[in-house]
């Protein structure tokens, strides 16, 4: 019998050694080239992020809308990839339409900002095999009047005339007559009527509130109406479609003066309803804007208090200074429907979360160069306010500064 003989196979193993490391390199290049490229994405689109917000502040009064651009193209750089600097293809200012979550460059009310970051990745094992990589991108769009549809934040214990703010808004638009009922009681525009508050002086969102006043039979008269005092929390709850569970807190002047100051908080909702304080609220509404037995010309307030200082005489009796040294001090309150039923003993609905800086509190009665200020009288600025909460629909002026796409 013939014996069969194998070749010899000297070698082999070598090549396919070679073979198989060469497939582990090629994958492990492959897996390196992917782990580079989500971390590219993601930087790209931290950069884009922080762009977008940096420059959408911008738009926000007091700042200065000419440096958009600038700030968000800061704000990108100082963002890496991979160690590089990206690069900003576009700072564009628009307007983003909540309701259709579309963003307008060049769209009016200027509310946001669109920030487009870009990124060729280098240093690619995927260029040894002749693949080409194309340039990385991100977007970014930052609102900056989101609607805080609830807030958790403290809400003052004062119920303010819708009327009073849609009028002056009215003025501004040139909607007539300013001061029709079916006008003042129309449903707030989150975009157009937003944008007039932002762009109205300050003259012009100025109003002032006595505290109870009873107000004309028929129409209600902007300009010369009143806030009332209201227990928190609510008394009828919206979510729930429920009288609240628990319901207001039944302390009296204690427990309205504790919301005034910030002691206590409480939060609102569009629907919600509020119950008046019953008995004078006129000595409690001064102490929650600044607590000091005696308040002399340039009186510090003890705390907490709306206020840090509050002038008590001379020409500018009432100003409500907050920590910065400077008058007006933001708050946020509920916003119901007047019409002719403003007299003091009702319950409340809240038409809108509202927002206002209180430049003034009259410490006393009538007197020095303005005889008709009564006390606890406020003079205050309408004009959106930024909030904590959840961003969301609704009617408020309460806004939140978020990230859209």
């Amino acid at each position: 019998m013939q014996r069969l003989r194998l070749k010899p196979r000297r070698g082999a193993i070598a090549v396919m050694t070679a073979l198989v490391f060469f497939a582990l390199v090629v994958c492990m290049g492959v897996a390196v080239d992917f782990s580079r490229l989500w971390t590219i994405r993601n930087e790209l689109q931290t950069g884009a992020d922080a762009a977008a917000l940096a420059g959408a502040m911008q738009l926000q009064p007091p700042r200065d809308s000419l440096r958009v651009v600038d700030s968000a193209t800061a704000y990108a750089r100082v963002n890496r990839t991979l160690t590089d600097t990206m690069r900003v293809d576009s700072v564009e200012k628009g307007n983003y339409n909540g309701a259709t979550r579309v963003f307008t460059a060049g769209g009016a009310p200027t509310n946001a900002v669109n920030v487009v970051t870009s990124y060729l990745p280098s240093r690619m094992w995927m260029r040894s095999v002749g693949a080409t990589i194309p340039r990385m991108k991100a977007r970014a769009v930052a609102w900056t009047s989101a609607p805080v549809a609830a807030t958790p934040s403290c809400m003052k214990p004062w119920a303010v005339p819708y009327e009073e703010m849609m009028y002056r808004i009215n003025l501004y638009r040139g909607i007539t007559p300013a001061n029709s009922t079916p006008n003042m009681t129309r449903a707030f525009d989150q975009v157009n009527d937003i944008a007039a508050l932002q762009n109205m002086t300050a003259a012009q969102r100025t109003f002032s509130l006595k505290i109870g006043s009873n107000t004309p039979s028929g129409a209600y008269n902007p300009t010369s109406g009143a806030y009332q005092a209201v227990q928190l929390g609510k008394y009828w709850d919206y979510a729930t479609q429920s009288i609240a569970n628990p319901g207001p807190q039944n302390g009296g002047a204690n427990a309205y003066e504790g919301h005034i100051s910030g002691t206590t908080c409480h939060g609102l909702a569009v629907g919600d309803s509020l119950q008046s304080e019953q008995g004078n609220m006129v000595g409690p509404t001064i102490n929650g804007m600044c607590k000091n037995g005696n308040i002399a010309a340039f009186q510090a307030c003890n705390t907490p208090a709306v206020c840090t200082h509050l002038v008590g005489s001379g020409t500018n009796i009432g100003d409500c200074y907050n920590a910065n040294g400077t008058v007006g001090v933001d708050v946020k309150a509920a916003f119901f429907s007047c019409g002719n039923s403003c007299n003091g003993s009702s319950k409340y609905g809240v038409k809108l979360l509202g927002s206002f800086t209180v430049k003034k509190a009259y410490p006393s009665g009538p007197g020095g160069p303005n005889p008709a200020y009564s006390k606890a009288e406020i003079v205050g600025e309408f004009k959106p306010i930024q909030a904590s909460g959840g961003a969301g629909g609704g009617s408020t002026t309460l806004l939140k500064l978020v990230l859209v796409k």
